[in-house]
C-alpha cells in the first residue's frame, strides 16, 4: 500500500471511531423529569399549585403530590389510562404520593374523579393540563 493509501486508510478508521465514541454518549437515557404538585384547601375547595404542568414528551416524569388537606383525591387522566389516589394529610402534616408516567407529544387533560362527587362537600373539581411538548 502507497503512503497516501495508508494515510487514507488511518484517517478513516480514526473517524469511524471518534463517530462511534460521539454517538454511544448520546444515547444515553435521560433522567426522569421530577415535578411537585401541592394541594391545598382553598375557600369552598382545594387548588393545586400548578395546575398545569408541562413535561418532556416521550419521556418518563414523576409528579409528587403533596396533599395538604384531609381529603381523598385522584390524578386521572383518562387519555393515557393513569389514575393514581392520593391519600389525606395525616394530623396537621402533609402527605406524599409520586406516579411516574410517560406521556407522547400532546396535550392531556387531567381532573380529580372524587372531587364534585358526594365524597366531597364542595362544588367544584380540581383539574388541570399536562403539556407534553418539552424537549431536552
Amino acid at each position: 500500500m502507497t503512503r497516501p493509501l495508508k494515510f487514507l486508510a488511518f484517517a478513516t478508521v480514526v473517524g469511524l471511531a471518534l463517530a462511534t465514541a460521539a454517538t454511544a454518549g448520546s444515547t444515553r437515557a435521560a433522567s426522569p423529569m421530577r415535578i411537585t404538585v401541592d394541594i391545598f384547601a382553598a375557600g369552598n375547595g382545594e387548588s393545586t399549585q400548578p395546575a398545569n404542568i408541562a413535561v418532556r414528551a416521550g419521556g418518563t416524569v414523576q409528579v409528587t403530590f403533596r396533599n395538604h388537606t384531609h381529603m381523598f383525591h385522584t390524578f386521572t387522566i383518562k387519555a393515557l389510562g393513569l389514575s393514581v389516589l392520593i391519600r389525606p394529610a395525616h394530623g396537621n402534616g402533609v402527605r406524599t404520593t409520586s406516579v411516574s408516567f410517560v406521556a407522547p407529544y400532546g396535550v392531556y387533560e387531567w381532573h380529580c374523579v372524587l372531587c364534585a362527587t358526594a365524597t366531597h362537600p364542595h362544588t367544584h373539581t380540581m383539574r388541570g393540563k399536562v403539556y407534553a411538548i418539552l424537549n431536552e
